[in-house]
């Protein structure tokens, strides 16, 4: 998700929105993602930046939102489009900034050995280039 969330830009398909919140919310009634997504595009949250009524893509609009915060249907489908977005490239000074502000109980600040050392177990297991 960090490295999604400092990546730029922040669009994928209403399809691809709809089988994460089915994967990692358990939402399964579409009316209810239908009724957010038109709601959030009201808001200005995002827009539609291709396609037409219920298909195509949407892009996230927000500057800054809490990715943790995902307690209604809005907050759930920001992080359904920043985790389905592509490129998902980033710089590791992008993410630390990520991690303090979102993941401050790591203390990465005071202990850069730590973020440090999860960097190159990461590259070493091949889950990050």
């Amino acid at each position: 998700m960090a490295f999604t969330y400092m990546s730029e830009p922040k669009t994928t398909s209403i399809g691809k929105i709809k089988k994460y919140l089915v994967h990692h919310y358990n939402v399964q009634r579409e009316d209810k993602i239908k009724d957010a997504v038109k709601y959030g595009i009201e808001s200005g949250y995002w827009e539609q930046v291709s396609g037409s009524g219920f298909s195509g893509k949407l892009e996230l609009t927000v500057e800054t939102f809490n990715p943790c915060d995902d307690g209604d249907m809005c907050g759930k489908i920001m992080n359904a489009i920043v985790a389905c977005s592509d490129p998902k490239i980033c710089s590791a000074k992008l993410l630390r900034n990520y991690i303090v502000t979102y993941h401050s109980k790591f203390n990465i600040l005071e202990k850069p050995f730590l973020f440090k050392h999860a960097l190159e177990r990461a590259i070493h297991r091949g889950t990050i280039r």
